[in-house]
């Protein structure tokens, strides 16, 4: 959201959070969420999410089942916040009606943590909402059976605001030589590069006042 600084030429490939954070809050709303419980990695860019994420899910009527859960992003053991969160859903609903309960996850790579470490805890029979697409991505196709199956009940339900990374020989290239997903956010990386590349060519100069 910084980015946005009036004529500076810059081409926005990929959709800014104060962007996907609003329209996260809208879709949990659409699947009936009243309330929601926030797992949060704790740094700052998750927390300017959650601010773009609480102004849009409070404008809708929505709360909050307590303060945030948060956690070290170097944090493997996630059972404390787990069951910090199974403490917020057993307060608001004590009875079992979890219906209009939500979690959601703002966070990276913990989300496998999260599906080996679920099981036994309450949170694990509400709908989970991912912060970021790819987190969706990822555990559907994981080839750990178990996580798969946790992440297919927990719903993981995230935002697709980047294309899905195509196959074939840009992305078998990319994967063979770095070793990492050709995913959404190196798709939107890639056209980056090819605009700036372009543009240039077209001035004839990287000077960025021409």
């Amino acid at each position: 959201d910084y980015l946005s600084i009036p004529g500076d030429r810059l081409f926005r490939m990929s959709p800014p959070d104060l962007l996907v954070a609003e329209k996260t809050a809208l879709m949990m709303w659409s699947f009936g969420v009243k309330t929601a419980i926030v797992l949060q990695r704790n740094d700052t860019r998750s927390d300017e999410y959650l601010a773009n994420f609480r102004a849009a899910w409070v404008k809708l009527g929505g709360s909050f089942a307590g303060d945030p859960v948060r956690y070290s992003a170097t944090q493997n053991d996630l059972e404390g916040p787990l069951a910090e969160a199974d403490s917020q859903l057993s307060a608001i609903a004590p009875s079992g009606a979890t219906d209009r309960v939500g979690v959601l996850f703002i966070g990276g790579q913990e989300y496998h943590s999260v599906c080996l470490q679920i099981g036994g805890h309450r949170v694990y029979d509400v709908p989970w909402f991912s912060s970021e697409y790819n987190q969706y991505y990822a555990l559907m196709s994981d080839q750990d059976y178990d996580i798969s199956i946790k992440s297919v009940h927990m719903g993981w339900f995230g935002l697709s605001l980047t294309p899905l990374a195509p196959d074939g020989e840009l992305a078998s290239s990319y994967e063979s030589v770095t070793k990492q997903p050709f995913d959404g956010s190196m798709v939107n990386t890639y056209d980056a590069a090819l605009v700036f590349a372009r543009a240039v060519l077209e001035a004839g100069s990287a000077e960025g006042s021409r």
